[in-house]
């Protein structure tokens, strides 16, 4: 179920408040100078250098490092990916060697990735074994109620696993091993790890700015336009009841909900910007910042991500685990993406970021703890036929 915290509008913070507004005034076309504009670049990539600094445990040297490896090891995954075919089992950067990890089934095709610059593991199942394997649980899930202390499950490339969450003390209980005896029954790859809290949703034009909806506050994703030119916005399903007024930060109507996905096939909705007063611009809020967005290149598992939300701002992690099915009080929510960066109610349909690349919508995090996850982008973009606002 939605958490109750974030069903109720909130007044921000005056620098959250000011910062989202120094971002409207942008939008709406003041000119600046080239110097100026470079100035406002780099000092969007200090802000985000210092968030991961700080939420990583690293120095913005580092962290600046760590992007540029990050980018080449999305490249070299996507390529290992199309020429390994059924033999990819998956792949992941390693943050203390700096260097992408990718998994096959065939020891023979190892020099291929080698060749690449990457580093070879053998595994015994391949990425498609394992997406079907969760696929089977999934399917499992959509005939049976789900035990409300199973958070989730998803393909694990690391471990070359199905791993299934369960809440820590809770794996004894009657309902749990009966639901674990037939996702072992369903696959052979499940493997059982306990976690110390439950998945909620988190409620609460530039990604991450403040918006409301049926007296419900979250936060925008990500500019996009239709087929047509229209301006649009993406942001978490479970935000976007559908035939809603939309208010931006300042209390002024921006537009209507035009979409709402929340269940089985993810958590994502749109808004159509109707109002003649907002722009939709390629910008992430950083606080106080902003950072451009170029593109929806995917990033592996291992990668750093940082996230935008009105109520907890800029925060960073890295990437756990892809294609994560969640159960939210009973709500499953297939297809999301597993991050470490803090999150909090409020933040629900706010951007994820990684370097210049979207990556997706935040749907929600732990009751306890850090923790993030989102909706990949890329699929949203298809689903509405949508492209991406990127500068």
């Amino acid at each position: 179920m939605p958490d109750q915290e974030g069903t109720t509008v909130r007044t921000n913070s005056a620098s959250r408040m000011l910062a989202t507004a120094l971002v409207a005034i942008a939008m709406a076309g003041i000119p600046s100078t080239a110097g100026a504009a470079d100035s406002g670049r780099q000092a969007a990539r200090e802000t985000m250098l210092h968030a991961m600094a700080q939420d990583l445990g690293t120095t913005p040297q580092r962290a600046a490092e760590r992007l540029r490896q990050e980018e080449e090891a999305a490249r070299t995954e996507q390529q290992l990916h199309g020429t390994l075919g059924k033999n990819f089992a998956g792949a992941w950067f390693d943050e203390k060697s700096g260097r992408l990890v990718v998994a096959v089934t065939d020891a023979r095709r190892t020099g291929e990735i080698t060749a690449a610059g990457a580093v070879a593991r053998v595994a015994s199942h391949s990425l498609a074994e394992l997406n079907t394997a969760k696929d089977q649980l999934d399917a499992l899930a959509n005939g049976a109620a789900v035990p409300q202390y199973v958070t989730g499950w998803y393909a694990d490339t690391v471990t070359n696993s199905v791993v299934v969450e369960v809440l820590r003390g809770r794996t004894t209980t009657a309902e749990v091993l009966r639901f674990l005896d037939e996702a072992l029954e369903t696959s052979g790859l499940v493997r059982v790890a306990e976690v110390d809290s439950v998945m909620r949703p988190e409620y609460n034009v530039a990604g991450g700015a403040y918006y409301s909806v049926g007296g419900t506050a979250c936060s925008v994703g990500f500019s996009a336009r239709g087929a047509d030119g229209s301006r649009k916005f993406v942001t978490a399903g479970h935000c976007t009841r559908p035939g809603g007024t939309v208010y931006g930060y300042n209390g002024a109507f921006l537009g209507k909900t035009s979409g709402s996905v929340f269940g089985n096939r993810g958590d994502f909705g749109k808004v159509n910007v109707t109002s003649g007063n907002w722009n939709v611009k390629p910008w992430v809020n950083t606080w106080p910042n902003v950072r451009v967005v170029h593109g929806s290149r995917a990033q592996p598992v291992g990668a750093s991500v940082c996230r935008s939300g009105w109520k907890s701002g800029w925060r960073c992690g890295e990437i756990v685990a892809k294609n994560r099915t969640v159960n939210y009080g009973g709500v499953i929510v297939e297809d999301l993406t597993n991050t470490t960066a803090c999150s909090s109610p409020g933040d629900s349909g706010g951007a994820h970021m990684s370097g210049g690349q979207a990556q997706g919508i935040h749907s929600g995090g732990p009751s306890s703890g850090c923790g993030a996850l989102f909706q990949p982008i890329n699929e949203v973009l298809n689903a509405y036929n949508l492209r991406l606002v990127v500068g």
